[in-house]
């Protein structure tokens, strides 16, 4: 398919993500998508509308909206590597690997977010954007074997 064809063809440093699932259409997800609290369309890709995700990811971040007990804005989930913010990078981001998202989320929310998401040892990786506009966290699961420093935290 397309989306493993990108895979085969880099020359990267980058391990591939065995575990991610790609659905190249997410309207087939329709009947069958059984998260209540994340649709198929949140998690696409935003240029190509390609679903990828890795099971244990999207598992980690329901259980994070669970524990936070409040509704999450997914402003950015999968890209794929032709995604305008991904073919500006060196490397492919870790959103390319289904293991990272972005949460548009806020003050008193934001905090509670990073609260919950540091207790619970899965997020390796965390951003931040908290002035101006578009306000964010990003969560990633991406490990040092994908060829990144992990665990760390940034501002944006």
């Amino acid at each position: 398919t397309l989306c493993d064809a990108w895979w085969r063809s880099k020359n990267t440093k980058w391990k591939k993500n065995d575990d991610i699932i790609l659905i190249e259409n997410y309207n087939r997800l329709v009947d069958d998508w059984d998260n209540k609290y994340f649709k198929p369309e949140e998690i696409a890709c935003k240029e190509t509308g390609i679903v990828g995700y890795d099971p244990r990811f999207l598992d980690s971040i329901t259980q994070l909206r669970i524990k936070c007990n409040f509704p999450f804005t997914i402003s950015s989930w999968y890209r794929h590597e032709t995604h305008s913010i991904e073919k500006n990078k060196k490397e492919p981001g870790v959103h390319t690997l289904g293991l990272a998202c972005d949460i548009a989320v806020d003050r008193e929310r934001a905090y509670i977010v990073l609260k919950e998401a540091m207790a619970m040892g899965c997020f390796l990786g965390i951003g931040f954007q908290q002035k101006g506009s578009g306000r964010f966290i990003h969560l990633d699961m991406a490990s040092a074997e994908y060829g990144i420093l992990r665990p760390t935290i940034w501002s944006y």
